[in-house]
């Protein structure tokens, strides 16, 4: 995949305009556009850094250099919603809801559920 293929895949999963696109990165919007189609091919360094924090991705995922790519760490849907709000949260609050999750994990494993049950 090439790297304005790889911009517009990023942009409509983040569910951005060409727009947005533009205004986060002081450019028109057609040079956004020519971004994606690939008509434009070098990007300034700090325009793929300004990608990369918007994307939520590293800089060289962005630019299709990292091959080895682990997918395990790959996560769900639920799991992306949890980690934005999880990072929204002051220290104290993300230290606060590692002690109450594993309440629950302790209070989980606690519990002497039937052989049918699911923990």
């Amino acid at each position: 995949m090439k790297l304005g293929e790889r911009i517009k895949s990023y942009r409509l999963t983040k569910k951005l305009t060409l727009k947005d696109i533009a205004l986060h990165l002081g450019v028109s919007e057609a040079t956004a556009q020519r971004y994606e189609s690939g008509k434009i091919t070098t990007i300034d360094y700090d325009k793929i850094i300004i990608l990369s924090k918007l994307f939520d991705c590293s800089p060289t995922e962005l630019m299709g250099w990292e091959t080895n790519r682990d997918t395990s760490l790959e996560l769900a849907n639920d799991e992306k919603i949890f980690l934005e709000k999880f990072r929204k949260l002051s220290h104290d609050d993300q230290m606060l809801l590692f002690g109450i999750m594993d309440s629950f994990i302790d209070r989980r494993n606690s519990v002497s559920l039937p052989a049918t049950g699911t923990k």
